[in-house]
């Protein structure tokens, strides 16, 4: 179902009403942003992308259903990590090749870097 905002722009909202019917409890974006450590407009993508399910309030209100929220905390889960990470836990900085070229001539000058 979309929902239309006042600028004309529509939200695909993925609703599921028998969970509705069920009583499954229903979170604001908000709440389920701060579950998830993610901002809002993550938690909106995830629902425009069909991962979290929910339902409109109103005009331009969405809750999403707190069992979708663990599904999809449990189906993140069990995914494999893609992040690349040094020995040390950080992340590897890309460096370009001018910044190596940069540091050669630096270090040619006799200067450490």
């Amino acid at each position: 179902m979309d929902r239309q905002s006042g600028k004309g722009k529509s939200t695909n909202v993925h609703l599921i009403h028998d969970r509705a019917e069920l009583g499954d409890r229903s979170l604001k974006v908000a709440e389920v942003a701060r579950l998830l450590s993610c901002d809002e407009s993550q938690v909106r993508k995830l629902v425009d992308a069909g991962e979290l399910h929910g339902h409109v309030l109103g005009k331009r209100g969405i809750r999403i259903y707190l069992s979708s929220v663990e599904e999809y905390r449990e189906a993140k889960a069990l995914q494999p990590k893609t992040k690349e990470k040094s020995s040390s836990g950080q992340r590897r900085k890309r460096v370009s090749a001018a910044h190596n070229e940069a540091v050669a001539n630096l270090r040619s000058l006799g200067i450490d870097v």
